[in-house]
Parts: structure tokens; sequence; C-alpha cells
């Protein structure tokens, strides 16, 4: 009986490691590749362009379908966030952004809203806790399967 309820533990245990490691992983891979480490290079043309933030300072940097573009941001430009007049500096990674070029390619306005930054984390914390029920699920089926298996041999 011991050794099944430590059998159980490490296997929790180690069920909360992976866990962890899946959440923890995505969000390091995404934060060691710097825009500049990328060499993506595009050439801006006037209109509207989309995507998502991926860094603000030193330079405002976004990410859509086709890759990483750094904007240049035209002093005085418009921005809004939410629905509020905003300065760049109030830009978050992971903010949709729309924002309008001028033909230099040049932002002269942002229309931005912020991001749910939590779906990341509620998604790890709903793998986190499938992965421990499922751990536990499979404890307490060892631990039924053994106690039925001494009363089989008990009876004979």
């Amino acid at each position: 009986m011991r050794r099944s309820v430590l059998a159980a533990a490490g296997v929790a245990v180690a069920g909360l490691g992976l866990g962890f490691l899946a959440v923890a992983a995505p969000a390091r891979a995404a934060s060691t590749h710097s825009p500049a480490s990328m060499g993506v290079v595009r050439q801006q043309v006037a209109g509207t362009y989309s995507g998502t933030v991926k860094q603000n300072g030193p330079a405002l940097v976004t990410h859509d379908k086709e890759g990483d573009r750094t904007l240049v941001v035209q002093s005085g430009a418009r921005i809004v966030r939410d629905g509020k007049s905003a300065v760049i500096s109030d830009l978050k990674k992971g903010d949709k952004l729309t924002a309008t070029l001028d033909a230099n390619g040049t932002v002269t306005s942002i229309d931005a809203s912020s991001s749910s930054s939590n779906t990341g984390l509620v998604v790890g914390i709903i793998v986190l806790v499938l992965i421990i029920l499922a751990v536990l699920a499979l404890a307490f089926w060892m631990l039924n399967r053994r106690q039925s298996h001494r009363g089989v041999l008990g009876r004979a």
C-alpha cells in the first residue's frame, strides 16, 4: 500500500513538472527571439496595417502573418488604445493594432486594443489542472486495482 501511494505521488510530481514545462517553455521560447536576430525586412507602403505589438521600446515592433515589422511612428501621431487617447509608451506587448501609414511608410495614427494577456495563463492553468486530474485518476485506479487483487487472492 505504501509503495502504491509513493508511486502515485511520484507520478503526480512528474505530471506537475511536465505541466509546468508545457506552460513555461512557449513563453521562454517566445522571449528569446529578438526582432534584430530574425532579420525580417519588408517594404512599407501607404495605407493601413494590422498586427500585434511584439515589442515597444526602443522601437515599435509588430507581428502579423507575414512576420515582424518595425513601425516608425510620426511625432504627434494620433494614438487610441481601448477607445481612449494614449501615447506610444501605453502600447503593450500583445495589443492588437491598426496603423495608418503615409506614403513614406510612417505611422500617422494607431488604433489599438489591449490583448487578453491572461489567455495564455488561463490555458496553462487548464492544462496543468487536466494533467493533475489525469495523474490522480491513474493513482486511484492503481490503488483500487491493487486492492481488488488482494481481495480476490485473500478469498482463495
